[in-house]
């Protein structure tokens, strides 16, 4: 993203190379270098050395999809280890909301009658599992969709007309932490 907010792609013409570029990390707020050469991928680097893996346009964009569309398809366990799914309209979606009393940001935190989920996006990365290990030690539910199972590499960056849908229904998903099912299976 360049500073002033806007969202840019690596392929852009207005984007030069270098610490020229003008832009900072949408995930941890630091400074990028565009990367663009003949002989690698264009990319975005972090500056300076960081722990931060960043964020590929699919994983901001569907953030910003279920946040503007208010509804998510969700698993739901209709008994003897069968599933099907459920439109969930939200009254709430938070983008990257602290997940307190932790450091970790949810990608989405969304609420539906006073219920609240964590919702993560992933693209090239599955859920730390450090964090994954403690929205189930803390019961809290917790949704991941598996955008990039339905993209091509390239398709990371540069999103298919059918992004909307695959974001909100027909991407993999699956529970990380749903108490409700738990005590089903129990």
């Amino acid at each position: 993203r360049k500073s002033d907010g806007k969202i840019v792609s690596i392929k852009d013409r207005d984007v030069p190379s270098g610490k020229k570029c003008d832009c900072i990390c949408t995930k941890c707020k630091e400074p990028l270098v565009a990367k663009k050469g003949k002989e690698r991928v264009h990319h975005f680097a972090h500056a300076n050395e960081t722990n931060c893996k960043g964020e590929t346009l699919a994983h901001i964009e569907a953030k910003n999809i279920i946040e503007k569309e208010g509804y998510l398809w969700l698993p739901r366990y209709i008994g003897e280890g069968d599933y099907d799914t459920a439109k969930v309209d939200f009254d709430e979606v938070l983008i990257e909301k602290k997940i307190k009393p932790s450091n970790y940001s949810a990608d989405l935190w969304c609420t539906s009658q006073g219920r609240s989920i964590v919702v993560e996006i992933v693209v090239t990365h599955d859920l730390d599992e450090q964090k994954e290990n403690f929205l189930v030690e803390n019961k809290i539910d917790t949704l991941s969709i598996y955008v990039g199972k339905s993209l091509q590499k390239d398709e990371y960056n540069d999103l298919p007309e059918n992004f909307s849908n695959l974001v909100l229904k027909a991407s993999e998903r699956h529970w990380n932490v749903n108490e409700k099912i738990d005590l089903a299976w129990e």
